[in-house]
């Protein structure tokens, strides 16, 4: 079983995934840029500043170190997942923009107004990103997903039993178009030069 978890920054895509592979005894992947810029030595703004001087190809390498990653077994968060794989379930994780802004308020330390312009540009800069990068429109994950769960109103325990729940039921009937869509944006990662 493969599973893919995605959602809008703060949504809780790390804590779901990390919930999920604990219950089910899959082996988490959630492996960011963020990862990326520690293992090469450089602050975040130098990854970012690297990524966009050299773009696509931090892109490229990132996003086929997940799919090289992510077999059966595995439970994959990120973004984008929900995108790169052929996952046996794709599930987005959601919450409104205020929930998200005061998640990162209390996880980064920051003031409501500092993390919900945060929040903010970086739903802007994703969205304008993934279009760009695999023409993706991030927001219109409900044609894509699985199943959508907003977890502002069930906590983290909930969200799990639902995708619990969810994998009693699989396999799904297969979606042609979202395999199509899954398999040119592969084709587009896997056949870049690093």
């Amino acid at each position: 079983m493969m599973i893919a978890v995605s959602g809008f920054n703060g949504a809780g895509v790390t804590s779901t995934t990390q919930e999920v592979a604990r219950r089910l005894g899959l082996k988490p992947i959630i492996y960011t840029l963020r990862d990326m810029a520690k293992e090469k030595g450089l602050s975040m703004d130098e990854m970012n500043a690297l990524k966009e001087k050299e773009f696509p190809k931090w892109d490229y390498i990132l996003d086929k170190k997940n799919i090289e990653s992510a077999v059966d077994g595995t439970i994959f968060g990120s973004d984008i997942a929900i995108w790169l794989l052929h996952a046996d379930l794709r599930v987005w994780v959601h919450a409104s923009l205020d929930t998200r802004a005061r998640r990162t308020a209390e996880r980064d330390g920051l003031e409501y107004k500092v993390a919900l312009a945060k929040v903010r540009e970086r739903d802007r800069s994703f969205a304008h990103h993934y279009k760009r990068l695999y023409n993706i429109d991030w927001k219109k994950f409900y044609d894509i997903a699985d199943i959508v769960i907003n977890n502002e109103r069930v906590g983290l325990d909930k969200v799990a039993d639902i995708i619990v729940n969810a994998t009693k039921n699989l396999p799904l009937a297969e979606n042609k178009k979202v395999e199509r869509k899954v398999d040119n944006i592969r084709r587009i990662i896997m056949s870049a030069r690093e």
